[in-house]
């Protein structure tokens, strides 16, 4: 993420509006984003939700969300961590006040944003709030 906004930047474009857009990040076949906050799935019993995550990711559920999944036809084909690898920012987090996101391929785009050392995907329907760094 931290590199396809360096080049956003240099392409002189303006970082506080930087959009990824996963369909062109993500150039294998796919057609659907989901991410499931963790805290939400470990805390809601919903019978809906749970439907959810068994049709999508079967009985593995806990160790599936918090995470970006990409599917195609309904079947996982990829995940993205979201966490920082390390403190010199080369991974990132999505920061999103949201417990679920589903979106089709052709509207997964996201606010991409540089906080201090950090990178920032956030849900372009949201308002930023700043990480506090330390």
């Amino acid at each position: 993420m931290g590199e396809y906004w360096y080049k956003w930047k240099a392409a002189g474009n303006d970082t506080e509006n930087c959009i990824v857009d996963f369909d062109k990040i993500m150039p294998f076949e796919w057609d659907t984003l989901v991410y499931i906050k963790y805290d939400f799935y470990s805390s809601n019993s919903s019978d809906e939700l749970e439907e959810y995550i068994d049709f999508y990711f079967g009985k593995k559920k806990r160790h599936n969300v918090n995470k970006l999944h990409l599917l195609h036809k309904g079947k996982l084909v990829h995940e993205v961590e979201l966490f920082m690898m390390s403190d010199d920012a080369k991974g990132f987090f999505l920061c999103t006040e949201k417990d679920f996101i589903k979106r089709a391929r052709g509207d997964a785009k996201f606010h991409l944003v540089k906080d201090g050392k950090f990178f920032v995907v956030r849900d372009t329907t949201e308002n930023f709030v700043p990480m506090i760094t330390f």
